[in-house]
């Protein structure tokens, strides 16, 4: 991509401020507001058996047919089921 003179070259990184996610999260009425977190290891190698600890984010009344929705955060640590 050719850049004018006096032209700012696009940023590779994009970052989410609070205030910008809030403006587009209330964009749509309907948007699911409803995550189940699941907590895992980064040495694990079956996250999906093996998380440690659950955790629920956001709005049952905000919810959609499919929600909650599956998050996985990922933790340091080694995961004592796998030995990874």
């Amino acid at each position: 991509m050719a850049l004018r003179h006096g032209q700012a070259r696009p940023s590779r990184h994009f970052f989410f401020t609070p205030d910008l996610f809030h403006r587009l999260t209330s964009l749509s009425p309907n948007m699911c507001d409803f995550t189940k977190n699941y907590y895992i290891y980064t040495s694990c190698i079956d996250p999906g058996a093996h998380f440690f600890r659950t955790s629920v984010d956001g709005n049952r009344n905000r919810t959609c047919g499919k929600g909650p929705h599956e998050r996985y955060i990922v933790v340091p640590g080694h995961c004592p089921l796998c030995g990874g």
